[in-house]
């Protein structure tokens, strides 16, 4: 879970605390985060409570299934709620599989600025075709360890090479400048609060009901990290803090590792993001549960290529990633909570309920706990965010245009 919720963000959520300013960049993650993990305690009661349901009327419903988020919550709600959850759970695993693809063009340029950004998106952006082959997101579980590792690693090389830089005397921390920065930033705190892949994860898991934990802990675990890291930054850079940390930072061997680590992340991390995209597709043409591995690779390989001309089209890196997640991310938290209140809302379904509301709260406190969560969430980021982050990818696409071949080079014109 750590490995999906970062990646990419870590080099551009400094940028987004330039934007909103030391306490509110602060206290935006630390909200956001809170609700990530109660909307995914949500997700996972859904989960265990339509899984219990199904495996009661038929012990085998799930031999060779992998169970996603829009059957979860079309079995417990209805055909309506099933579309409605499928196309914002496509629309979010598509963006940020294109994203990876963005990110990995716009690093690897500051190690080598032989080729121009939008080459080495196809570059690098084909060798993750590799991730069609990969079967299920239980092959992923070492891979996940291992970027969570480089993903440390580059957090603290982060805060470490900002802190040992000498502050200019004229350094200035005036965020924020406007509502629409503002709001452009807030959107970065969006994706960071987001468990992408909930239920996907889920049912990977051995046992899913430990999944609520095991969110709280990877929340806990890598909120503090990623604090020291992008406070460090701002603090050095003030309102100088650039869209990618690595242009700011001097060339070193450790800067290097950095940025070699995070290309090896951004793989692993789009494979863990594309496996429900492709699972979709397979049951789509009806070859999910077949044993023919070549069917699967053969329907998995137009999401690849799809994904890929999107990222050489949007080449507006933190940008977009500002903008899906705004209009996409922002429903992974509501659907849930709304799903939760819908499903509970009867005392008879209360009564009946698997798992009843976490710390010894009452069924009323968890639902004004989930309508304060949709509200938080429909008003700032379905709102607000959404407008400040379409308004400035309107921009830039009309500054650098679609295709571009070198967004914002620094010593090549775009």
């Amino acid at each position: 879970m750590s490995t999906t919720k970062i990646s990419q963000l870590l080099v551009s959520l400094p940028f987004a605390m330039s934007q909103m300013g030391f306490v509110s960049g602060i206290l935006a993650i630390l909200i956001q985060s809170t609700v990530g993990c109660w909307s995914a305690w949500m997700m996972n009661t859904l989960y265990l409570q339509y899984r219990h349901n199904r495996l009661k009327d038929d012990p085998h419903s799930f031999k060779r299934h992998t169970i996603q988020m829009h059957e979860v919550l079309g079995g417990l709600l209805g055909r309506r709620w099933e579309t409605i959850t499928l196309i914002f759970n496509f629309g979010i695993m598509f963006s940020f599989a294109a994203i990876q693809m963005v990110a990995v063009g716009n690093i690897v340029y500051y190690i080598n600025d032989k080729l121009e950004r939008r080459t080495w998106t196809l570059v690098l952006g084909s060798c993750f075709a590799t991730t069609v082959f990969i079967p299920s997101l239980r092959n992923y579980r070492m891979w996940s360890f291992a970027g969570l590792v480089m993903i440390v690693y580059t957090a603290l090389y982060m805060a470490f090479a900002s802190l040992a830089i000498h502050q200019d005397d004229d350094l200035r921390h005036t965020a924020p400048h406007s509502i629409r920065s503002y709001f452009n930033g807030f959107a970065s705190t969006i994706i960071f609060g987001a468990h992408a892949i909930p239920v996907e994860l889920m049912d990977a898991m051995w046992q899913p009901s430990k999944y609520k934990l095991t969110s709280l802990y990877s929340d806990l675990f890598m909120t503090p990290v990623v604090l020291f890291s992008i406070i460090s930054v701002y603090w050095a850079f003030g309102d100088n803090v650039q869209y990618n940390v690595f242009s700011m930072l001097p060339r070193t061997k450790f800067r290097d590792a950095a940025v070699v680590l995070m290309l090896l992340h951004q793989l692993i991390q789009y494979g863990i993001l594309s496996q429900p995209l492709y699972i979709i597709v397979e049951k789509w043409f009806k070859v999910h549960q077949s044993p023919s591995y070549w069917k699967k690779t053969l329907v998995r390989t137009p999401v690849f290529m799809a994904s890929l001309l999107v990222a050489i089209m949007f080449p507006f890196y933190g940008t977009l990633s500002s903008a899906a997640g705004s209009i996409f991310m922002t429903w992974l938290y509501v659907i849930p909570c709304a799903a939760s209140v819908l499903v509970y809302w009867t005392s008879k379904s209360q009564k009946n309920a698997i798992e009843q509301p976490p710390f010894g709260m009452s069924w009323l406190s968890l639902h004004c706990m989930n309508l304060g969560a949709i509200l938080w969430m429909a008003i700032m980021a379905g709102g607000f965010a959404t407008w400040a982050s379409i308004s400035v990818l309107r921009n830039q696409a009309h500054e650098f245009g679609l295709f571009a071949k070198c967004y914002r080079c620094p010593r090549r014109g775009s």
